[in-house]
């Protein structure tokens, strides 16, 4: 499955002003659902950017991820 990723973005002034982001984030969204592709937010955890996010209808998916430490043991225990 092909996915299209957003990355950190933000407006000036002007751009807040006249909601360009929330303009060019819908338009990315619909271009992606019509390419048949799946649209990911970047995940925070702070709220305006959750906030913004659900209004295009994102849900949260968390990522699984795994920690591979091969420093020599003592290291290891100190590195966590």
């Amino acid at each position: 499955e092909t996915q299209v990723y957003s990355l950190l973005g933000g407006s000036t002034p002007q751009g807040k002003a006249v909601g360009a982001f929330y303009a060019l984030t819908h338009t990315a969204v619909e271009w992606a659902m019509q390419q048949n592709k799946t649209f990911r937010f970047e995940g925070s955890g702070q709220e305006g950017i959750y906030f913004f996010n659900r209004q295009f209808g994102a849900v949260r998916r968390p990522y699984t991820h795994l920690l591979l430490n091969r420093l020599p043991l003592p290291l290891r225990w100190w590195k966590r």
